[in-house]
């Protein structure tokens, strides 16, 4: 409520109090709190910059949002995420091209893919590669081409 003072309740976390900055869970992203007028705090509408990945918001404690950085593996493709509009990142469904070979990706630091630079071991003969779809590379499931004469 615009009409607490600092470290009164907020409306989104009625048994908590707000730190002494007072954040205002009713104001628009990027207005200003009547306790800090000078700096500006996300909303319950905002994504906070200043999370870390898979921190909560300070009026939704019960839901995570990525942060400026995150990449959001919800994301299909080239889709921008939420706390930077205006750039594209690959998603979990996405194979970087500019990792090395092995190298894991952003949105899933646990399972590596192959990039341009490698060949992917879970093709079948012939089939392309994700990174290069106009050039054939043969897989772990192709015998060597002298082991079929």
């Amino acid at each position: 409520s615009p009409s607490l003072p600092c470290c009164e309740t907020t409306l989104c976390n009625p048994t908590r109090t707000s730190r002494p900055t007072g954040v205002t869970p009713s104001l628009p992203c990027g207005e200003a709190t009547l306790c800090n007028p000078t700096h500006t705090f996300p909303s319950n509408r905002c994504v906070s910059p200043s999370l870390a990945c898979g921190e909560t918001t300070l009026c939704n404690p019960t839901r995570t949002f990525p942060s400026h950085r995150c990449v959001s593996p919800s994301l299909a493709c080239g889709e921008t995420t939420l706390c930077n509009p205006t750039r594209t990142f690959p998603s979990h469904r996405c194979v970087s091209p500019s990792l090395a070979c092995g190298e894991t990706t952003l949105c899933n630091p646990t399972h590596t893919f192959p990039s341009h630079r490698c060949v992917s071991p879970s093709l079948a003969c012939g089939e392309t590669t994700l990174c290069n779809p106009t050039r054939t590379f043969p897989s772990h499931r192709c015998e060597p081409v002298s082991a079929l004469w």
